[in-house]
């Protein structure tokens, strides 16, 4: 991440273009989304990538968005057990699941400092 955190926003990162997304979310977009889904991937964000830890704090809206992005990147990123050391580790979603099958997670090096928690950090 050094040398890069000018470009680092006060969002999640989000791509634009439709085929740099994460091949599996690509697909759900593409396929019949069901309420079932929906709320399935609702209910994952919610208790696994707990939300609901949250559930006070959030409007009714961000809860909802939260537990889907939540959900999304339970399911498909991953990071290496140093990462926990590293000071973009709230940050960084990690890498995706694919990349790591393919590459392993042995590139993914910890940055020593204080831990950020704040994205606004880097627009100060």
């Amino acid at each position: 991440m050094d040398g890069y955190e000018r470009f680092v926003c006060n969002h999640r990162q989000v791509p634009y273009d439709l085929y740099e997304w994460v091949p599996g979310v690509r697909t759900r977009l593409e396929v019949q989304n069901t309420v079932w889904r929906y709320l399935g991937i609702i209910g994952y964000g919610f208790t696994f990538g707990g939300t609901f830890r949250k559930v006070f704090r959030l409007s009714w809206p961000d809860l909802i968005n939260e537990s889907v992005t939540e959900a999304l990147r339970k399911w498909f990123y991953v990071k290496n057990k140093d990462c926990r050391k590293c000071r973009f580790y709230e940050l960084c979603d990690g890498v995706e699941k694919t990349y790591a099958k393919q590459f392993g997670l042995n590139k993914l090096i910890p940055v020593k400092g204080k831990k950020i928690f704040d994205p606004v950090f880097f627009r100060r």
